[in-house]
């Protein structure tokens, strides 16, 4: 299989995977901008320990606040936006400032380079099953044509341009639904499907640049 093109600013890696640690649920709630986030600060370069689904729920909350001002969002439901995390945080001092993705070049450079980046989205119906690719490998289903559910957060914590093995090349996403999707959590999903769903649509991609505080 051909390798994709790095298109990443000169770097001479193809492929990177970061730690991915925790596993939180979000269950029935739409807090998945919260677990993604919480998955970023649990499995990112500071790597704060303890983190739970209460801690993904409470910077949901904080998040929705801003996002709609007056009660926000009590009762978990709704969804709101990864600026709005990216302001929560902020807010709490736990970075000191975020970076968004524009170009699959900039996504490709950073997750190879940089580190695990939060992605924001629409997610199909097809999208909430993997299929095995008959190498040991679970990739996320993109089938636009099954409908929209509506928009999702998670966290790509890897990539690979030229998988060994010979299967397709994917960005690797650590999803919010505990250790049983996909595998022990993960999934992959094909290059140019990822990318499409962040640079299409209302799609995005930020990187956060944490600040070494438990929060």
């Amino acid at each position: 299989m051909a390798m994709y093109p790095a298109m990443a600013y000169g770097t001479t890696r193809t492929y990177r995977h970061y730690p991915a640690k925790t596993r939180l649920n979000q269950g029935s709630f739409g807090t998945c901008v919260g677990n993604a986030f919480m998955h970023r600060r649990a499995n990112g370069p500071l790597q704060i320990d303890g983190i739970t689904e209460d801690d993904a729920q409470k910077l949901y909350l904080e998040a929705a606040l801003i996002f709609y001002g007056g009660d926000g969002d009590p009762d978990m439901q709704s969804g709101t936006s990864g600026l709005s995390a990216c302001v929560a945080l902020m807010n709490r001092g736990a970075i000191d400032r975020y970076e968004w993705m524009t170009s699959p070049a900039a996504l490709r450079f950073t997750v190879l380079e940089r580190g695990s980046v939060c992605v924001g989205s629409t997610w199909y119906n097809s999208m909430f099953d993997t299929y095995p690719d008959g190498l040991g490998h679970k990739y996320i289903r993109y089938r636009p044509g099954s409908g929209r559910a509506g928009g999702h957060e998670y966290e790509v914590v890897g990539i690979d341009l030229a998988p060994a093995d010979g299967s397709k090349p994917y960005y690797d996403v650590l999803n919010s639904w505990g250790p049983t999707y996909g595998i022990d959590g993960k999934a992959r999903i094909e290059i140019p499907h990822l990318e499409e769903l962040a640079f299409t649509g209302w799609g995005d991609a930020v990187l956060i640049h944490e600040l070494p505080r438990a929060v």
